[in-house]
């Protein structure tokens, strides 16, 4: 059986599209520092000051930091303004 790697570069649409309803089933558990910067929108400077704030969860593995999917979603929401 193949197993499916998430590709940055060809499965973010489905991914983003995934993300603004209320399914994520088809994004990673975790994300790169770049990947959530290019799903977000959000610049990988604005992430790790949130990420050093305290307001966006993190962990470090081994020597990369991944931000929780569920984490930047929850951030991505908290932060909209009507």
């Amino acid at each position: 059986m193949k197993q499916h790697i998430f590709d940055p570069n060809t499965d973010y649409q489905k991914s983003l599209s995934s993300a603004t309803t209320t399914s994520t089933s088809d994004l990673p558990l975790a994300l790169s520092i770049g990947e959530a910067a290019k799903l977000s929108g959000v610049s990988r400077s604005t992430l790790y000051a949130e990420m050093m704030a305290g307001r966006l969860a993190w962990a470090k593995v081994g020597k990369r930091r991944l931000i929780p999917t569920e984490a930047l979603l929850a951030w991505l929401r908290s932060a909209t303004t009507h």
